[in-house]
């Protein structure tokens, strides 16, 4: 069997050094040296036990990593001087789809990085062949879905998000804590441009807390009375906040109040 046949998992192992292993740029933005620290100090503690994924080019001595940022981070932050991996094919779509499919289930990635990693692979297979372009008639949401082992719909579910939300639409959604849920953000994304622009005019002003009642609105079927309308300002508020901020903000709360809502400087004056 060849190489290129085998699955990532499958493929043997070397001792690489660190030192030859080359991180692109666009994956530093992701890298949190907390982290990588604290992956670093275990290993070196303990041992390795999952090997990271790195490319060798033709004619090179050097290696392109695929995955295992923080591992190979943690590496060199702990000067040790040679890392276990397997050395994954060399093509820049074989690489691209083990680096997808290896970071496709992390926490930190919300709809707008999963559907920039689909529009990333969508762009590399038309690049390669231009005929991908027409990417249902060769079914290529179909080989995409079976490497990230997802459906083909959710495959062109996040290529719609690629293709609807530009760069300032996106930082906005993610200050108001609205990155993380793909369907409400298809609703979103199936509004004519003018309703487009008004839901997310809505959004910016905090005139709603959510794409839900930003479509509510528009659509005339909003039954919000004064104090909910005040009530979701507040928590549109609320979310835009730092996690320590809002912990910050609830301690307060706790200080100041009992659970059914009376405050407590107004008991400790009436037991006065």
């Amino acid at each position: 069997m060849r190489r290129e046949d085998l699955a990532p998992a499958e493929l043997p192992v070397f001792r690489i050094p660190t030192g030859a292993i080359d991180v692109p740029l666009d994956r530093l933005r992701s890298l949190k040296p907390l982290q990588a620290d604290a992956i670093g100090a275990a290993i070196k503690a303990d041992r390795q036990y999952d090997p990271i994924s790195v490319a060798q080019l033709p004619g090179s001595d050097r290696f392109v990593l695929v995955d295992g940022l923080h591992r190979l981070e943690g590496f060199r932050l702990h000067d040790m001087p040679l890392i276990d991996a397997r050395i994954v094919p060399a093509d820049r779509l074989g690489r691209l789809r083990q680096e997808i499919s290896s970071a496709w289930a992390r926490a930190d990635h919300d709809v707008f990085d999963r559907a920039a990693q689909i529009a990333a692979l969508a762009k590399l297979a038309r690049d390669e062949d231009p005929l991908q372009c027409i990417a249902t008639t060769l079914r290529w949401d179909v080989a995409t879905a079976e490497a990230l082992d997802v459906s083909p719909r959710t495959i062109r579910n996040y290529v719609t998000i690629s293709e609807h939300f530009d760069a300032a639409d996106i930082a906005q959604l993610r200050r108001s804590g609205l990155a993380s849920d793909l369907v409400p953000l298809l609703r979103l994304a199936a509004l004519p441009p003018e309703d487009f622009a008004a839901a997310m005019l809505l959004l910016e002003q905090s005139e709603v807390a959510s794409i839900a009642e930003a479509l509510a609105r528009l659509s005339g079927t909003e039954t919000i009375d004064p104090i909910s309308k005040k009530n979701a300002a507040f928590f549109g508020h609320f979310a835009k906040r730092e996690n320590r901020q809002r912990a910050d903000f609830i301690r307060q709360l706790l200080d100041q109040y009992h659970p059914d809502g009376r405050p407590k400087a107004s008991t400790k004056a009436a037991r006065a």
